[in-house]
């Protein structure tokens, strides 16, 4: 569960920096907010309350663990797009 957060951190450093290295190229790129990043979640809760509350949580467990990559990648398809759009007009 950790794994999509802390690359949503890197990926969100990378971004920055290639956004000031293109900067310094004369080409102006900022990275779109995310909307909707991915939280930090506790596995060790996730699996206390599943089991107290008989698998019931689960089922939400699972809706979060096939939301958050679906949401990160639709970031990936803005975000690329726009670095695609900046990069061929070679300006903002």
């Amino acid at each position: 569960m950790k794994d999509f957060y802390k690359h949503e951190r890197r990926e969100d450093t990378f971004f920055e920096d290639v956004g000031r290295v293109l900067g310094k190229s004369g080409i102006t790129f900022t990275p779109p907010r995310r909307m909707k990043p991915i939280p930090d979640r506790s596995f060790v809760l996730y699996l206390i309350v599943t089991i107290i509350t008989a698998g019931i949580f689960g089922i939400y467990w699972l809706y979060v663990l096939l939301i958050d990559p679906n949401e990160h990648f639709k970031y990936h398809i803005e975000l690329e797009d726009g670095l695609l759009k900046v990069l061929e007009s070679g300006t903002a």
